[in-house]
């Protein structure tokens, strides 16, 4: 701060005699008082903003436990302080609020020897024709590549151990088993119905 003073009676002091002013006309009494007392504004203000800080601290019952350091930035974000009452979260044993409700799918375990039929999706298949008016009914399926398969009340088919549940006159019900969306195993009836051309 003295630097800047200095230097600005220097150039104050060479203005005035560059423009053909006498020593007499240089700053006055009143001019150096008006710069000190510039110069001394900056830390003014700070002794200032320092009494209005402890001032606030006593209204708020913290007293003046901390010291202010006059070099720190007044500006800067407090530090972040957790406190004790402040109850911690664990996701241990819990499940993920961003996951379906299911279960681990139950694993099935790999069959073998399928039928023909029990390799096919039922989607895959198509009722063709059904034997009804006898005491034992049976049913024609045909898969995609032409080949027939008679079936009657019983008979595996599909990929989700179905069997042939009923056999009606246009219809055949196949009760199969799936995994529900909470992983629990159930059963549904699915239809086939005899294809119209």
């Amino acid at each position: 701060m003295k630097l800047w003073t200095t230097a600005l009676t220097l150039v104050a002091g060479l203005a005035f005699a560059s423009a053909g002013f006498s020593e007499e006309a240089l700053p006055s009494q009143k001019t150096k008082e008006a710069v000190d007392k510039f110069n001394q504004t900056p830390s003014a203000m700070g002794q200032k903003l320092d009494d209005l800080k402890a001032a606030i601290r006593d209204k708020l019952g913290q007293g003046s436990a901390q010291p202010v350091s006059t070099g720190a930035d007044p500006f800067a974000a407090p530090a972040k302080t957790q406190r004790p009452d402040t109850p911690q979260y664990s996701p241990v044993g819990k499940r993920d609020p961003f996951q379906a409700p299911m279960k681990s799918q139950a694993k099935r375990r790999p069959r073998e020897n399928l039928s023909p039929l029990e390799r096919y999706e039922i989607g895959q298949l198509s009722l063709v024709g059904v034997v009804w008016d006898i005491k034992d009914p049976r049913a024609m399926v045909e898969d995609s590549a032409g080949l027939g398969y008679v079936v009657r009340v019983g008979t595996p088919i599909g990929p989700n151990e179905g069997k042939i549940k009923q056999i009606k006159p246009a219809e055949v019900v196949i009760e199969e088993s799936f995994i529900d969306f909470y992983g629990a195993r159930k059963n549904r009836d699915v239809s086939m119905r005899i294809v119209s051309e």
